[in-house]
């Protein structure tokens, strides 16, 4: 007969690991998470917010924007109010604007048309106030008649050598111009030049002690000369 079974051996060492088994199927896709938070203070720029955003968040977009009236006249001039650059006034000149410095103000404007610089208009009622050069006393006068209508010379106590060597100017055709001179109580010679000539009126070629001397010019483009057209003593 068999004998009795033994004791049970102490169990032996795991054996290796076996080959992975093949990936499952990919499962069903996660609910979409909610929305993340909109950049307020861009849309608000954009123009394009249909948001109701908070009010800190409309103050802090707005922060740099320029801020004017509740309401304008249509066309109505916008000028800035104070010195911080974000706010704006209408305007309530009336008559032309002017500007200094870029700030800007108004003169009262004509009733009637504005005289333009190169338009053929027709002018009534205006007076022209002559631009006058006025010299004491000088041997070669300087006269630019660019600039002035009239020359007076109130006390010349020296002889005039030349009329035209300190003469400038661009005269146009007909332009005229009054010349007057004083002598300082004894007379004294007036040498013209080679830019006047006698176009009516001989040129005076001295002054009476004490007297004035009124000579009357029109430029002539043809002879690119001043013509003297009058010559008054004073009796």
């Amino acid at each position: 007969p068999s004998g009795a079974t033994g004791a049970t051996g102490p169990a032996g060492a795991d054996g290796a690991d076996g080959a992975a088994g093949p990936a499952g199927a990919t499962g069903p896709a996660g609910a979409t998470g909610p929305s993340g938070a909109s950049n307020v203070a861009d849309e608000i720029n954009d123009g394009e917010t249909a948001l109701a955003p908070s009010q800190n968040a409309v103050f802090d977009a707005l922060a740099g924007k320029v801020s004017g009236p509740a309401s304008a006249v249509d066309s109505e001039l916008v000028l800035f109010s104070g010195t911080t650059g974000k706010l704006v006034k209408s305007s309530a000149a009336t008559g032309i604007i002017t500007a200094t410095a870029g700030v800007a103000s108004s003169v009262t404007a004509p009733s009637g048309t504005v005289v333009g610089t190169s338009d053929t208009q027709t002018l009534s009622n205006k007076r022209t106030t002559p631009r006058i050069t006025t010299i004491a006393s000088s041997a070669t006068p300087t006269i630019n008649t660019d600039n002035c209508d009239a020359v007076t010379i109130t006390a010349q106590a020296a002889n005039i050598t030349s009329m035209t060597t300190n003469l400038t100017g661009t005269p146009n055709n007909f332009d005229k111009l009054i010349i007057r001179i004083k002598d300082n109580g004894s007379a004294r010679t007036i040498s013209w030049g080679a830019m006047f000539e006698a176009k009516g009126a001989a040129l005076p070629t001295t002054t009476v002690a004490s007297k004035v001397l009124t000579i009357g010019l029109i430029y002539d483009t043809v002879t690119a000369k001043w013509g003297s057209v009058a010559t008054v003593l004073e009796a």
